[in-house]
């Protein structure tokens, strides 16, 4: 051992000077060496700003356009219907729950004044889409033709929708000659009917389902202020209105300039209650930064909206790309002894969304508004209640990182710019959401479709370059264009590791 260790000393001298030989030669070639394209990967962090990733990606798709090198071996009329794909694509956010929770105060706030009619009581009659634009501006569009129900089946009895009758009897009073005809169902079956005749039928309802003397207006003793329900026999045996289709002369849209005050009081009256069941969709343009990625959806209160308009809003709800439901603290804080909060969270919702999974659950963002009315004790009791009932009886509006996204907000305060902290945490959390949910699987479709092009292009100029024919100068411009595609493609991978670090590079 000690003679084994003792020639192992003697030769250290001579791997030390090999050493030092090697590493001279090394720094000499570095140091003659041309400049050279550095080798790696850039690793660069998960990005969740979907302004980023978009603003990269058309960059990247205006210099393909733009390339002169491999121009022609590019595809470039599929380049820019992606580039028009990124350009235009448009995420969406639907805000739900009831009435009076501040659902359009926070609307506002997010731009950052007061266009939407916010008021106590219902105040967003049809779902309203607030989208971007360069200008402030409202279109109102009233559809061609309306059906509203106006019997309804409540257990085993009939009862009738007195807000569809007033809205009828408004559009075919004497004097209004904005209804071209009107149609009624006999036996299943629509057929025209005279304007008086339907009139006529509608009084005669109302006496049939009076409740009462008792219940008769002051104004006028004829029009019962409450109804009371009656069987099916007799709604079939009088013949009764159930359904009324009617087709107004023109389907017509009206414009609102937002930035003027006479235009947003022309707006706000047109959304009035008397419209209830004529609009058929209102948008509204803002140039505000956020809507540049997503457009949000104000929608009626669940626990007030009309069934009419039910239908059309659930399924918009349900195509949205996240969801912010919200709730007033000062009403959670005083039905917290009953525990009652499916008072809170309306049934209707609750039904239409029975069935989700772990990652749609991860798109519902919880907004506990008024927090500004609750003491710091009241806020966590708020807190703890809403995520204990959200966690039970199944959690399916738990996310799978098992914490419901709560977050205590004051829309008017942000609206005034008192709070903007709140505000700003929550739009934050949003944007990662629709990410997370959806931005990301578009942005690495859109990435693998560039890839695809690159590729084809790869192809073309390999096949060119081995054609028997081609002279050496031609080579060498290939040369150059299969050091450009590659350029392009390095560049699209980084973007696709930035976006999900777990694709391959």
């Amino acid at each position: 051992v000690i003679l084994k260790t003792g020639k192992l000393l003697q030769s250290l001298p001579a791997v030390a000077g090999e050493l030092e030989h090697t590493l001279r030669t090394a720094n000499l070639a570095n140091l003659l060496a041309g400049p050279q394209k550095t080798g790696g990967l850039i690793c660069r962090p998960k990005t969740t700003c979907m302004k980023e990733n978009q603003k990269r990606l058309l960059a990247l798709t205006a210099a393909l356009l733009a390339e002169k090198t491999a121009a022609g071996f590019i595809d470039l009329p599929a380049v820019a219907m992606i580039a028009r794909e990124i350009q235009s694509e448009r995420f969406s956010v639907a805000t739900w729950g009831g009435f009076s929770t501040g659902k359009t105060t926070f609307l506002n706030a997010l731009l950052k004044e007061d266009i939407l009619p916010a008021a106590d009581g219902p105040t967003t009659k049809a779902v309203t889409r607030i989208t971007y634009g360069p200008e402030k501006r409202a279109t109102v569009h009233f559809p061609l033709q309306i059906t509203l129900n106006i019997c309804e089946q409540v257990g085993e009895k009939v009862g009738i929708y007195r807000e569809q009758m007033q809205a009828l009897e408004g559009w075919l009073a004497p004097g209004n000659d904005a209804v071209a005809s009107v149609e009624c169902t006999v036996g299943g079956f629509f057929r025209l009917f005279d304007r008086q005749e339907v009139l006529k039928r509608i009084q005669r309802m109302k006496e049939h389902f009076a409740a009462g003397a008792f219940t008769r207006t002051a104004a006028n003793s004829r029009i019962p202020g409450v109804f009371r329900l009656i069987s099916q026999k007799a709604n079939k045996r009088n013949h009764f209105l159930e359904q009324v289709r009617v087709t107004f002369k023109d389907a017509r849209s009206a414009a609102f300039d937002l930035s003027e005050q006479s235009g947003r009081e022309q707006f706000r009256k047109v959304l009035g209650p008397e419209n209830a069941f004529r609009l058929e969709q209102v948008v509204v343009e803002h140039p505000s930064e956020f809507l540049r990625f997503a457009d949000f959806l104000d929608t009626p209160g669940l626990d007030w909206i009309q069934k009419h308009h039910y239908p059309k809003t659930i399924g918009l709800i349900r195509q949205s790309d996240a969801h912010l439901v919200f709730f007033n603290g000062k009403h959670i804080l005083n039905q917290m002894e009953r525990q009652n909060f499916q008072t809170l969270f309306p049934p209707q919702a609750d039904a239409a969304f029975q069935n989700l999974t772990a990652r749609e659950s991860g798109k519902y963002f919880f907004i506990i508004n008024f927090a500004d009315v609750l003491g710091l004790a009241e806020r966590e009791a708020v807190c703890n209640f809403v995520r204990r009932n959200l966690r039970s009886p199944n959690g399916k509006y738990v996310p799978a990182s098992g914490t419901p996204n709560i977050f205590l907000i004051s829309a008017l305060k942000a609206l005034s710019g008192e709070d903007t902290h709140s505000m700003g945490s929550l739009l934050k959390a949003l944007e990662e959401g629709i990410f997370q949910y959806r931005a990301a699987s578009f942005y690495l479709d859109k990435i693998a479709a560039l890839l695809g092009i690159l590729n084809e292009a790869s192809r073309r100029a390999a096949k060119a370059y081995l054609e028997r024919n081609a002279s050496g100068s031609v080579k060498v411009k290939l040369r150059k264009v299969q050091d450009t595609l590659r350029d392009y493609r390095s560049r699209l991978k980084e973007m696709r590791g930035s976006v999900s670090p777990a694709k391959p590079p």
